[in-house]
This record gives C-alpha cells, structure tokens and sequence, in this order.
C-alpha cells in the first residue's frame, strides 16, 4: 500500500508526531476552542511552506483584517510582511456582515471559489488556509446548503492538487460546532487550552490522519515569542544509546560504591525527605563535571542561582568559579510560573543552546504545582527520556511527600538507570545521614546502608575503609 504524500510543516515535534507532516493536496482541520493557538498553527505552517520551500501560501480570512493578523504572527516571530513584500504570502481578506446579506434561493460558494482561484492565481499558490469558514454559517440559515457546498468546495481544491487548512471551533461534545467538518477532512487536529489550578496549559492530538501512522495521544506544546513546540513522548521506542564509559558523582567512596561512577548518559535519581542532602549531592556531581572542563545545565525549580551557590557552598561546594568562567549554566524557574509545556520546551531549548555533558534537575517533585499528578509524571519521563536519547548525564532530585506519593520514584524504574535513596534519623548525639544504593542497573554495586557526613570541610561518605 502506498503512503500518502506528505509536506513537512515546520512546527517542531509536529512533523516526528505525524510521521512526516500534513497531507498534500487534501484537508486538514485545526479545532479548538476560542484561544488555543488554531489561527498561529496555520499561520506557522504556511510561513515555514514559504521560508524553508519558497512555496506561495493563501492565507484566507473572514473574521480579522490582514494588518491585525501580521501583528498576530508578529509575536511569534513570523514576519509575514516580508514575506508578503517577496509574493510568497497573500492574506485575503473576505469581510462578511449579516445585515449585507440576503437569503434568496438557492444558495453557492461560486462567489468564494472564484476568490480562492484568483488568490491562489496570482500567487502561483498550492497551500491554502481558511479562517474560518464557520463564519458563513452565521451569515446564513440554511446549514445543509452551506454542508453541500463545504464539501464541494473542499473536493475541488483537492482535485486541483491544493493543500487546504480550515480552523473550526469545537462544539458541545463534539470535535466542530458543526459536526461534519471532521468528516470531510483527512486529517484533523484539536488544539486544548487548559487550566490547571492558576496555570494554563495547553495539548494537541491528532484525531484523524487517513493514509498515515500518528501519535495519537495528547502532547503538550507551546506558544512562545519563537513559535509553536511540540513536545512528543518517544521513550516507547527504547533507542537509547548505552556507554560504558563511567564518571564520577564528585565523591570517591560513592564511585567506589557504584563500581567506578554512573555511566555516561544515564540517569540517577536521589530522593529523600527534607534535609537529606539531595541538592548537595547533586551539586557535588555538578562540581565534579565542571572541574573535567565539561558543561552543566542546573535546572533548579526552588532556588536561585545565587541562593543556590552560598546554600552548597556552606558545605564545600563551589560552584561559583565554575559558573562566573561559563561552564555551569543555572537556570532558576518557579514551577507555577509557567506550564509544564512551557518547562520541558525550555529544558529542550537550554541543552541545544549549551550542549550539556550533565543536567541535573532540582527538584522535580516542585513540578507537581504546576500541574495534575499524571501531567507531572509524564513531563518528567519526558525530560529523562530526551536526555537519555541524546546521551546527557542526568542527575534528579525528588522528594516523595511533595507528590504525596512516598513510593512515585520507584515508578519511574523503567527509565532510571541509578536510585540513591537518602535519609536521616536523630539521635542523641545528634544527626546521622545515610545513603543506600537501591538500583544500579548493570553495576555491580554496595548494597550496604552507607553512612555520611556534611559539614563546611565537605561531604564524607563512611565505609569500612575510612
């Protein structure tokens, strides 16, 4: 069976979820509801068509004039107006008042579809976006002739080889207001606006795609002054590279412990209450990658970079040399500033800018603020399952109570390569830390409760050989 021909569109993460992108020469319809992006997704793809393709796009409006949607596209970073001054881009604006408007006899799209040729003549164009068509249905009471003539219109232009684009917004349990718009088309999109809490956050599935594989779950994405993001889920196809090169977690007994280090490009988590050393450690790991010349991403979600600094500092690590000479990049985020998309786009952006040897992430239990517990959970796999496939060390910190769920690391054991579980008890003489190695996934490792200690001087870890 032959596979349907497809463009790519641009979007990032899009074209991996659609194996490929968008079908050429059929329909595709962009749903959701009022805000969720329909308008700067077509907007997006067009622009990318005439960018990366030198391809001549349509763009069809019937609600917003061309000036308002160049400053729209504007703040995502299209620039429309060039594109327009060079002829790859035309926006047509179809202006459509009710009470302009008489009802007679039988009614056509003839006025529209000699529009759309010419627009499409005059540019030379194979790729056009209609926003949105549900406006006609306003203007008239006869659905079932608007349906007909929907149809007809998109049936011709994908006999004449066009790629059309439609937005529609969603109805009441259905995907379209109207409820045949998903029908017709061959493939079909629905962007999501959510709020979760105070955060917005925001999905899109791919429903429908006749001819063509898909992902067809929910995937978050962005919308930022640099575009739309997609943020897919790969971790099912298990390609993960595996190295048996070894580097050092800062500490000479814990290396020991773990038969020479952790792996390149694996992934260990340190979880514990409150007080157990876990962002020590971390920085410890973090110390130890800079001090070999290598790079380090510090995604810290509680603490400033300067906060973070002194508060290690305290305990013999210093990672202010390392950050004033550029090889340790801090970036400080509050989980609820922004979505859970927003954190994984930035964390996909930061390891292209700085092409990390290590990345740690401080502590992603804070992630639970900023959304549901299954978002958290699978924003986290997806932040270990890119870094993994790209071969970044990564080192996570995460405290259980925060996810109100003391055993959720244990969940992540299919893609965790090292567990260090961390804890303290009180004792009349005062505080005693330990560490145990639960999992080191091929390495043999101590099994043994090990016993540390942090003060100004560093941290120690006590063995049997001292």
């Amino acid at each position: 069976m032959n596979k349907i021909e497809q463009f790519t569109t641009g979007i990032s993460g899009f074209d991996q979820l659609s194996g490929g992108g968008l079908p050429r020469g059929r329909t595709t319809v962009i749903t959701g509801g009022a805000g969720c992006g329909k308008t700067l997704f077509m907007l997006s793809i067009l622009a990318n068509a005439a960018l990366t393709a030198g391809s001549p796009a349509v763009f069809m409006s019937f609600e917003e004039r061309p000036e308002a949607i160049i400053k729209n596209a504007a703040s995502i970073g299209l620039d429309l107006q060039a594109l327009i001054d060079k002829g790859l881009f035309r926006i047509d604006y179809v202006a459509q008042t009710r009470d302009a408007t008489t009802e007679v006899g039988n009614y056509t799209l003839d006025g529209l579809r000699m529009r759309i040729k010419l627009a499409l003549k005059a540019t030379n164009a194979r790729l056009l976006a209609l926003d949105t068509v549900e406006t006609l249905f306003a203007m008239f009471e006869d659905e079932r002739a608007i349906r007909g003539e929907l149809v007809h219109l998109f049936n011709t232009l994908s006999d004449e080889g066009v790629t059309t684009l439609m937005s529609a917004e969603q109805g009441d349990g259905r995907l379209t207001r109207h409820g045949f718009e998903e029908y017709v088309a061959d493939a079909v999109i629905v962007l999501e606006n959510d709020t979760i809490g105070d955060t917005a956050t925001r999905r899109m599935r791919i429903v429908k795609f006749r001819g063509a594989h898909h992902g067809p779950n929910k995937y978050p994405f962005l919308i930022d002054e640099k575009g739309l993001t997609i943020a897919p889920l790969t971790s099912a196809l298990f390609d993960h590279k595996v190295s048996t090169d070894r580097v050092s977690t800062g500490l000479m007994a814990l290396d020991d412990a773990l038969d020479g280090g952790v792996r390149v490009g694996s992934t260990l988590l340190l979880t514990g209450s409150t007080g157990t050393c876990k962002t020590i450690l971390a920085a410890k790991a973090a110390e130890a990658t800079c001090a070999r010349g290598d790079t380090v991403l510090y995604l810290s979600f509680e603490e400033s970079p300067q906060e973070l600094m002194e508060n290690v500092g305290s305990a013999g690590v210093d990672l202010q040399k390392f950050h004033d000479d550029g090889h340790l990049i801090i970036t400080s985020a509050r989980p609820t500033l922004m979505g859970l998309e927003r954190h994984l786009v930035e964390l996909y952006r930061r390891v292209d800018e700085h092409q990390p040897s290590l990345v740690v992430l401080d502590p992603v239990s804070s992630l639970a603020t900023a959304g549901d517990r299954d978002a958290v959970y699978r924003t986290i796999v997806r932040m270990i399952d890119y870094l993994k496939r790209l071969a970044i060390t990564t080192v996570i910190t995460l405290e259980p109570s925060e996810v109100n769920d003391p055993d959720r690391a244990i969940a992540f054991s299919s893609i965790l390569d090292t567990l260090i579980e961390l804890s303290f008890i009180v004792t009349d003489e005062g505080v005693e830390r330990s560490l145990q190695i639960i999992k080191a996934r091929g390495t043999a490792h101590d099994h043994r409760k090990l016993l540390f200690a942090v003060g100004n001087r560093g941290l120690k870890l006590e063995t049997d050989d001292g």
